[in-house]
């Protein structure tokens, strides 16, 4: 569990390391509360380009859990705009069992892909502080 002024401190790396993976056209926010499930979320509002990022500190051991976290939370915003089609979908889908075995299917293949992306970036050592020191350049 991390403290709200050091995960404020390490936030300061949020707008460098959006620029470094090519998301400036996105206005984010960001938010410290407990979640359900998990250290971060993100709600992408896709046609508006505006995102609002969750942490959940409870969760986050430190400073590196949580610049990972936060590029985790960003990589969401590369698939954004498939926010619009799921959302398009749903409002055609009556029955909620399948609603929800829906969204079920759409989140799993939203964390896979960004997971994929995690490794690709990691693979090409592209850590959170090094986006960090990209976007600052």
């Amino acid at each position: 569990m991390i403290n709200l002024s050091d995960a404020k401190r390490w936030l300061k790396g949020l707008k460098p390391m959006q620029t470094a993976l090519n998301l400036n056209d996105w206005v984010i926010w960001t938010e410290f509360k407990t979640i359900e499930d998990g250290k971060g979320q993100c709600s992408p509002r896709p046609g508006y380009q505006r995102a609002m990022l969750t942490f959940n500190l409870a969760e986050i051991d430190d400073e590196k859990d949580f610049l990972r976290c936060l590029r985790h939370e960003l990589l969401h915003l590369l698939n954004g705009e498939s926010q619009l089609y799921r959302q398009a979908c749903m409002n055609h889908v009556c029955d909620s069992h399948a609603q929800n075995a829906l969204e079920d299917v759409y989140d799993n293949v939203e964390e896979h892909l960004v997971r994929r992306l995690e490794c690709l970036l990691d693979s090409f050592g592209y850590t959170p502080e090094k986006l960090i020191r990209k976007g600052e350049a």
